[in-house]
């Protein structure tokens, strides 16, 4: 009992966790194709009733190639009704450097404020939102200038053979032009004839406007100043070729979160596959070698509860047998509530354990019972799965298997979640190293294949479902002829295999297949049928087939952005 109990606990938590584990990773989809969705579309907002009449942006930059941004914006608002302004800077940026590579890159901000006005700070779809100005005043009509700082790392330097300031000021949108463009850089150490400056209106370094920008270099410090033939829309990415070793080595500012998240995934898929593995392969016998022929050894009942599992079946299956052995008698065989059993005497001495149980158990007070009125049958059955259970469970399953099986199943349920968390960090993850999310995500799924396909059973249990499915296989495709010569050499085989035909779901099937005589034929037919109903019209809510046989009642056959994608900044007004 204790070993049902255990495996019946160990199956229970490791469906559970399979279950939840399919339920975290269908959320995850929804919310990532709901996400997708959301952040899909583009931003093309216009300007309410405002203009920018000069925007100048103060870079100050160290030898780590850390940023002091400060941004003096001149906004002219010829509305009413307006609070201010709110600007967005984005961590992650997408950088083309001059080898023609873009590569994104996240930035730490850090201190992002306003430095003469009322504001707040608030993070919209990975980006830092300053929005400037009070909810409860309006601002009058005209000019007003506001001051945003903040200080931006840029990271380790990422290429090999040079180096470079690449920076995109302004941000890719606000709604109308930005008039008096002004960008001054302040680098750490003299700029020399080898370095570079380009201007360009896009990130991919293919809007080339460095002709329309007028910029001077003097000494460590770049002024530029765009040109008012030009109208300026977005972004005015800055890019400062310097060479190899000009900023000092700095630590890059991905996070290894998702990768570690990722890689576990794999792991345990790898311990999944470990079990699977372990147990898949029953050498103690060849397939190929199972005859169909004989029985193997196996009572019908003993049959029906190692292929099937435990049910009201398999006490009609022992009634059947004690039947056609003559040790039962069926009297009242049309009437469900009537039918009764009638006890013979005989020696009991050819018996199995399992006949004499219910034998003795169903005349323990007479020599006749009627199943529809005798409560003592849902005993009688709950002693014979016992029986059945303590001869044949601690064989049949491996109860390591069982807890292989739940570990297998936690460590998918663990791994949904954790691919679900790895795709919420993504964005600090290495660019690179996103490839990687692919396998884990294969991984967290063969994780879960392999704890379904984990064998509970042992070589030995599953050497008996072999010989009993190749049996069922011989009884259901034997042919008529040959039926009928093996009745010809023993009288008695017909009523012999009768049992084992009902509790495999295919007696109408070979009763079909030969004339046992109108009369043998049903009375047969009767014994299954009213037998069946008769049981269990004393409790229906306690009566569970096997997974063969439960399925018919008469042996087998009648049923019973806040503006923009994440790589962009802007701002606008509200």
């Amino acid at each position: 009992m204790m070993f049902k109990r255990c495996k019946e606990w160990l199956h229970f938590f490791g469906v559970t966790f399979f279950i939840l584990g399919i339920i975290v990773l269908i959320s995850a989809g929804i919310m990532v194709f709901s996400h997708i969705s959301a952040t899909s579309g583009k931003n093309d907002s216009k300007a309410d009733g405002f203009t920018i009449d000069y925007y100048e942006v103060n870079l100050d930059v160290n030898t780590k190639n850390q940023i002091h941004v400060i941004e003096i914006i001149g906004v002219n608002f010829y509305e009413t009704g307006h609070h201010g302004i709110f600007r967005f800077v984005p961590e992650w940026l997408k950088y083309t450097s001059k080898d023609g590579k873009t590569k994104s890159r996240r930035g730490v901000i850090t201190n992002l404020r306003c430095e003469n006005e009322d504001y707040e700070v608030d993070t919209i779809k990975g980006k830092q939102r300053v929005k400037i100005g009070s909810a409860y005043e309006t601002l009058d009509t005209g000019i007003h200038e506001y001051v945003i700082s903040y200080d931006y790392d840029m990271g380790g330097d990422i290429y090999k053979g040079f180096d470079e300031l690449i920076f995109h000021a302004f941000g890719d949108y606000w709604g109308t032009e930005i008039n008096g463009a002004k960008v001054t850089i302040n680098l750490p150490k003299k700029i020399d004839d080898t370095s570079a400056v380009r201007f360009f209106a896009d990130k991919k370094r293919k809007k080339d406007i460095t002709s329309y920008v007028d910029y001077t270099v003097e000494d460590n410090t770049i002024v530029a100043q765009v040109s008012k033939d030009y109208n300026l829309n977005g972004a005015l990415t800055v890019d400062v070729e310097l060479p190899d070793g000009y900023f000092e080595a700095a630590q890059v500012n991905y996070k290894t979160t998702a990768f570690v998240l990722s890689a576990l995934c794999m792991l345990s898929l790898l311990v999944s596959f470990f079990f699977w593995n372990k147990n898949k392969d029953s050498d103690l016998f060849d397939k190929g070698d199972v005859s169909g022929i004989n029985v193997g050894g196996l009572e019908a009942v003993e049959m029906g509860y190692i292929y099937g599992g435990s049910g009201q079946l398999l006490l009609i299956t022992v009634i059947i047998q004690l039947a056609t052995k003559g040790y039962i008698r069926i009297k009242n065989p049309s009437s469900k509530k009537k039918l009764t059993l009638q006890k013979v005497n005989k020696s009991e001495v050819a018996l199995s354990d399992a006949e004499k149980l219910v034998y003795d158990g169903l005349f323990k007070n007479g020599y006749n019972v009627i199943p529809a009125e005798d409560t003592r049958i849902r005993k009688l059955n709950s002693k014979l799965n016992k029986m059945l259970e303590e001869k044949f469970d601690s064989k049949i399953y491996n109860i390591a298997s069982y807890v292989e099986f739940m570990i297998s199943s936690f460590l998918f349920l663990i791994s949904s979640i954790g691919i679900c968390v790895a795709y919420i960090w993504s964005e600090d993850m290495d660019p690179t190293l996103r490839w990687f999310f692919l396998p884990a995500f294969l991984s967290v799924i063969a994780t879960g294949f392999f704890a379904v396909k984990t064998p509970k059973k042992s070589a030995y249990g599953e050497e008996l479902i072999a010989r009993i499915e190749a049996y069922k296989n011989y009884l259901s495709t034997i042919k008529k002829q040959d039926l009928e010569a093996k009745i010809k050499d023993d009288h008695d085989y017909f009523d012999e295999i009768l049992p084992y035909a009902f509790i495999l779901g295919i007696s109408k099937k070979l009763v079909q297949k030969y004339d046992y005589t109108a009369n043998a034929t049903n009375r047969y037919i009767k014994y299954t049928d009213n037998i069946t109903s008769s049981v269990y019209y004393t409790d229906t809510s306690t009566s569970s087939g096997s997974s063969s046989s439960s399925s018919s009642g008469c042996g087998g056959g009648c049923s019973s952005c806040g503006g923009g994608c994440s790589s962009c900044g802007g701002g606008g007004s509200w």
